[in-house]
């Protein structure tokens, strides 16, 4: 019998792989317009982080991590097909943050750094996203982010061993690496929830106001 972290890192990535295939209905349809800053840069440092969170010990919660690194780029790879992908100068800049943190875990051999910087900007990647969905909720696919959300809670119990809560302010515990494969899944639930949250409870947008004044 599979032990039961195997179980709930496999149901978790079978949960979150259909959130890509929902996002991308949303484009061609319309009702979806997605952040092109977030999924360039997602689709970046997603394999970095991917790659990183393995070696630094992960391993069934390392499934829906390689969800997250393989889903971006398949978005991406959709938009460039409708030719609408370019780069501005914080698209840039989170790209070169991630180069750089790949440089690091080649030169200090610690994957530990490469998966913290990337980190950071995953959740720098997401902030376009999320203020999207503050302004415009509409424009995110509800569908999406709720099987996110629920992939990355189905995640938590994937992890082998977490370490007490109490201990995560000591920054002592954050060069462990048991600490580096706890803060990922919660990071990124943090960052799906919050933007389900908003796609849910921000019923009044910019779009609608200006139907409104132009009617």
């Amino acid at each position: 019998m599979p032990e039961t972290t195997v179980v709930f890192g496999a149901v978790a990535a079978v949960v979150a792989a259909p959130a890509y295939v929902f996002y991308i209905r949303g484009i061609r349809r319309g009702n979806t317009v997605p952040n092109l800053a977030t999924w360039v840069i997602w689709s970046v440092v997603g394999p970095v982080i991917f790659a990183s969170y393995v070696v630094t010990g992960a391993r069934d919660s390392a499934m829906t991590a390689l969800v997250y690194a393989v889903g971006p780029p398949v978005v991406l790879a959709f938009l460039c097909k409708r030719g609408i992908v370019r780069f501005d100068t914080k698209d840039k800049l989170f790209l070169v943050a991630s180069v750089i943190g790949f440089a690091l875990w080649i030169i200090f051999r610690n994957s530990m750094i490469a998966l913290y910087i990337n980190i950071i900007v995953d959740v720098g990647a997401a902030i376009p996203t999320i203020m999207d969905a503050w302004h415009t909720p509409e424009l995110e696919d509800k569908t999406t982010w709720v099987f996110s959300t629920v992939a990355t809670i189905i995640n938590l119990f994937a992890v082998e061993h977490w370490v007490n809560p109490k201990l995560w302010v000591y920054p002592s515990t954050w060069i462990q690496r048991d600490f580096a494969v706890c803060l990922y899944p919660v990071v990124v639930l943090l960052m799906c929830a919050t933007i389900m949250t908003l796609t849910f409870m921000r019923p009044d947008s910019r779009i609608k106001n200006l139907s409104v004044a132009s009617s």
